[in-house]
């Protein structure tokens, strides 16, 4: 908990006071919507719509995370761009119901079972947490392997329901895109030479005994949630993290300026050379574990949540790299 205790003591000294950030949900005749979903993506912070379409939070600075908007029979609207204090109005537009064309391309190399196989491997991670997971409705993904370029494609209508007993979460992730890359025709972990994917999450509790409080901060130290956490308030040596370049370890103030920007921290990597494209560092946490860490991008912005910018051009490696939606927390974890 020390950890935590810590953290907490940054946050109340980066954030100045509470304030509101509300809305209203309606149609687009303008009829309010009771019991519509909005939450912030990859996090428990949620409500729903009153019976006049109204929701409110309160909140202690602006959040580096997408505000989820979501009701049966309407599109989901996803808002990035809100002001604290002014109200927000969410029109939602209904839904077509039209499946997605599925365009088959060449002949079916490989069954259901395997691409299912290895998409649970790729999207939930092979840990112990990601073998005690569920997806409740399986059936609604649907796949794509593409012969001319040897990728492999998973999408869903409807969001995926993921129960996870082990961490005490239910979770409703929204599949914007999942993409294997293989080096040749081939459907095996070993082949692969790429992975991406990216979604809309939002976290329910759904046990939270002892075991499962234990389970959830082994699953926080030494996962990146940790990691930018520890960077944002200058403590990664304290928290058990070693930064390495060459073999040598790294101060890490040498790597990295830190500075204030409105309630959220700039972080300024530093380059070796003025022409450097890209800059990777390799890290060791608590003498055991080992991950890379590379940035395509020389500056970024964490918010007090742990949350970072620039996702597309900061990428893992190692332990890091392991750690899939199996062991994922949500980013409010520990914040009151």
């Amino acid at each position: 908990m020390k950890v935590l205790n810590a953290f907490l003591a940054f946050l109340f000294a980066a954030v100045g006071f509470a304030q509101n950030l509300q809305g209203v949900v309606l149609d687009t005749d303008n009829t309010p919507l009771p019991g519509a979903n909005v939450y912030f993506d990859n996090s428990s912070i949620a409500t729903i719509t009153d019976n006049e379409g109204n929701f409110r939070f309160v909140m202690n600075t602006k959040l580096n995370l997408s505000l989820v908007v979501s009701y049966i029979g309407y599109k989901t609207q996803y808002i990035q761009d809100y002001d604290l204090g002014k109200k927000l109005i969410v029109v939602l537009e209904e839904e077509q119901n039209k499946l997605k064309e599925v365009t088959v391309i060449g002949n079916q190399l490989f069954s259901r079972k395997e691409k299912l196989k290895i998409f649970r491997e790729q999207f939930l991670g092979v840990s112990k947490a990601a073998r005690k997971v569920d997806i409740a409705n399986e059936d609604d993904i649907n796949f794509i392997y593409d012969k001319s370029s040897n990728t492999l494609q998973a999408f869903a209508d409807k969001p995926l329901i993921i129960e996870n007993p082990y961490l005490g979460y239910k979770v409703t992730y929204e599949l914007v895109r999942f993409e294997l890359a293989f080096k040749k025709t081939s459907i095996s972990s070993s082949d692969i030479s790429s992975i991406f994917y990216s979604g809309y999450s939002r976290f329910e509790e759904t046990g939270s005994d002892k075991e499962i409080l234990q389970r959830r901060e082994e699953s926080y130290l030494g996962s990146t949630l940790h990691f930018f956490r520890s960077l944002a308030r200058g403590s990664l040596f304290e928290n058990k993290f070693v930064l390495y370049k060459e073999g040598l370890a790294r101060n890490p103030a040498d790597c990295f300026v830190i500075t204030d920007s409105e309630g959220m921290k700039n972080i300024k990597v530093n380059k070796v050379t003025a022409k450097d494209t890209e800059i990777f560092y390799n890290i060791l946490y608590n003498d055991r574990e080992r991950s890379r860490l590379t940035f395509k991008t020389d500056q970024f912005f964490i918010d007090y949540l742990g949350n970072y910018s620039s996702l597309e051009r900061i990428f893992f490696l190692g332990e890091f790299g392991s750690k899939r939606v199996g062991n994922q927390l949500p980013l409010n974890y520990g914040i009151k």
